[in-house]
């Protein structure tokens, strides 16, 4: 399974992994900003069974922050990325 990296300028992969048991994976991903996101997709993510994406924003002290955002497709998922890296 491949992911998307988010359409945002100087957006690094940092992390990857894959779990055939719940038929997906995901990435990190890390902007310029030092803020980051969490990006998923398996059967138990939000969209996740329809192919869509979950998406969680990572402060930059890598703490998870807020509230995830799923069901997203591509495009939207470079909306939330773009909001990340804005901060």
């Amino acid at each position: 399974m491949s992911f998307p990296l988010p359409n945002v300028f100087g957006a690094e992969q940092t992390d990857s992994w894959h779990s055939p048991a719940i038929n997906g994976g995901g990435i990190t991903v890390t902007f310029p900003n030092g803020w980051g996101v969490s990006i998923i997709r398996h059967d138990g993510s939000y969209g996740g069974p329809a192919g869509l994406f979950e998406a969680m924003p990572i402060d930059q002290a890598g703490n998870l922050f807020g509230e995830p955002a799923g069901w997203l497709n591509l495009s939207d998922l470079d909306k939330v990325c773009e909001a990340i890296a804005a901060q």
